[in-house]
C-alpha cells in the first residue's frame, strides 16, 4: 500500500546502510518522499544540514528506532499538516 503523505518532501536518511536505514529509505519512498540515502558516518552532528541547500532547510527531527516509531511519526506529521 502506498501513500503520498510525503509527496514532494526531501528526506535525508543518515547511515542508510546500517540498522534500519535501507528499510526506512523504502518506506519513506513508498510514502512519496524523495529519499537522499547517505552512508557516511556521522562524525559531526551538523553534517546532514550542510548537505541541504539553504532554501530547503525547514527541518523536523524524528528519532526513529523501530517501525512502530516510524508509523507514529507519519501520523504526527499527517495531523500537523491538516
Amino acid at each position: 500500500m502506498s501513500s503520498s503523505i510525503l509527496q514532494g518532501k526531501r528526506i535525508l536518511i543518515t547511515q542508510a546502510d546500517a540498522f534500519m536505514g535501507s528499510v526506512l529509505c523504502e518506506v519513506f519512498a513508498e510514502h512519496g518522499a524523495l529519499v537522499i540515502a547517505n552512508t557516511q558516518s556521522l562524525i559531526d552532528a551538523q553534517a546532514p544540514a550542510s548537505r541541504v541547500s539553504p532554501d530547503h532547510r525547514e527541518t523536523r527531527h524524528e528519532d526513529i528506532g523501530s517501525s512502530n516509531d516510524a508509523s507514529h511519526a507519519f501520523a504526527r506529521r499527517r495531523s500537523l499538516n491538516r
